[in-house]
């Protein structure tokens, strides 16, 4: 069975919800997981069926109580067009808004992840179980058996990922988001991309290779609240501030009125933000397939403000590009 065929529902009943996202013109921002992400990242060539990984009969069910009894992310992933034919590749990862890094190592069976240290895993702590890895690590969502969007979208995302980066690249389950399809998720630093076309997410890629954020297509980055992710997107849209750690988080406070108010430093510079969570646009399908009508959230910008502090020293996260030919992440 061909690659792009083995998780692709023949047709929807409704049009691609990704589409009609697109069509409200749906925010992308503000939508990562508000929490640091412990992941555990299990090569299954598939078919992968019709639930997440945390649920699938694929995975042994000792993996999966263990995954759901430490809050890990369980995800399966899958090289594009194929598979080693010896062993599977195990990735421990963590990914916070200050702190990320991953470890990768070869298993026989995949219940050998067993003899990690998931509590250190969960807790944000190196286990050693794995070699260290220092380049990224690119996740597309193709599980189109959760929705078809993943698939129509995430293949031809994940071909054009997989000719410029090689290794680096790996189809996985179900992210979340998939009206937003096709969807990257780039490791360690667990940064979101959404709506991507082949083209776009090659820039995205490549972006965070440099150490950058391509902001037009920025979901949000693993760890911060989300009323966070949509002050940074706004003051980095406003700005030009392309750098992953161009800002740095000093404060966020909900206020009495429903506002969120958020400040960051950048260099010479302190913003202050202001947005709100609004219902945005008419009802639509929650998803394909689904009869779930719905409304979705969205954060409003409602005032951005630029004052000067004194400068001080700023870090910044450089990343090589991990193309076909360099590193083996």
């Amino acid at each position: 069975m061909s690659d792009t065929s083995r998780d692709h529902q023949p047709s929807a009943p409704r049009r691609a919800c990704a589409l009609i996202s697109a069509e409200h013109a749906e925010p992308l921002h503000a939508h990562a997981p508000p929490k640091p992400v412990a992941w555990l990242l299990l090569e299954d060539p598939g078919p992968w069926g019709e639930v997440a990984a945390a649920r699938s009969a694929r995975v042994a069910q000792p993996i999966r109580a263990a995954a759901a009894e430490r809050g890990l992310r369980l995800q399966l992933i899958r090289r594009h067009g194929g598979h080693a034919p010896e062993g599977r590749t195990c990735y421990l990862a963590w990914s916070a808004y200050d702190l990320g890094w991953i470890e990768r190592r070869r298993l026989a069976r995949l219940e050998d992840v067993l003899d990690a240290d998931l509590d250190a895993l969960a807790a944000g702590r190196r286990p050693g179980f794995g070699e260290p890895v220092t380049a990224p690590v690119f996740l597309v969502c193709t599980h189109g058996k959760v929705d078809a969007c993943c698939a129509q979208f995430g293949h031809p995302a994940a071909r054009a990922l997989t000719a410029a980066f090689g290794e680096a690249v790996w189809q996985t389950s179900h992210v979340g988001g998939c009206r937003f399809a096709a969807n990257l998720v780039c490791l360690p630093h667990g940064i979101y991309y959404g709506r991507l076309t082949p083209e776009a997410a090659v820039r995205a890629a490549a972006a965070y290779a440099d150490g950058r954020i391509a902001v037009d297509a920025y979901r949000g980055r693993a760890g911060a609240p989300q009323a966070v992710q949509a002050a940074e997107y706004h003051v980095r849209r406003q700005e030009g501030l392309t750098g992953i750690d161009d800002l740095s988080l000093v404060t966020h406070q909900r206020l009495a009125d429903g506002r969120d108010e958020v400040c960051f430093h950048a260099g010479p510079y302190a913003y202050q933000v202001q947005v709100r969570l609004e219902p945005h646009g008419a009802p639509r399908a929650h998803g394909c397939g689904s009869d779930k009508r719905w409304i979705p959230d969205a954060y409003r910008l409602l005032h951005l403000h630029r004052t000067g502090v004194r400068p001080e020293p700023a870090g910044r996260s450089r990343w090589r590009a991990t193309r076909a030919t360099g590193d083996r992440p």
